[in-house]
């Protein structure tokens, strides 16, 4: 598995664990994501503390199906379709959410990938 894959799969594991501050380091410091009726997710510690309160309340299952990637040496674009499942913790019926994404990853100077933006459409 390549160090981009293992980035998506980290996102992915960390999200289905509840481990915010593990979301939160797989994100730059400036990062920014974008998602319809929602306000922007802007900086690593917005991205813990919005994910926390999801997380706290919800266990979600999240797959990424990509349909095309960009990258070079320092970067990469990745455009696919995100299917999120959030079952309450409580009990209930889950919310499942399907919807097109465009995410942006970058290396830092530490050498890590991280992600760095992100836009969501839910028209499918």
């Amino acid at each position: 598995m390549n160090e981009i894959d293992q980035l998506f799969a980290d996102f992915t594991d960390a999200l289905r664990r509840g481990d915010c501050d593990a979301l939160a380091d797989l994100v730059t410091e400036d990062a920014e994501f974008w998602s319809p009726g929602m306000p922007a997710l802007t900086g690593r510690e917005h991205v813990r503390t919005a994910m926390r309160a999801a997380c706290e309340h919800y266990t979600v299952e999240r797959t990424w199906d990509e349909v095309e990637r960009v990258s070079g040496d320092d970067f990469m674009v990745s455009i696919g379709i995100e299917r999120t499942r959030a079952t309450p913790r409580a009990g209930g019926e889950a919310v499942e959410v399907v919807q097109r994404g465009w995410t942006m990853a970058k290396r830092g100077a530490d050498g890590r990938w991280r992600f760095t933006r992100g836009i969501t459409n839910r028209d499918v």
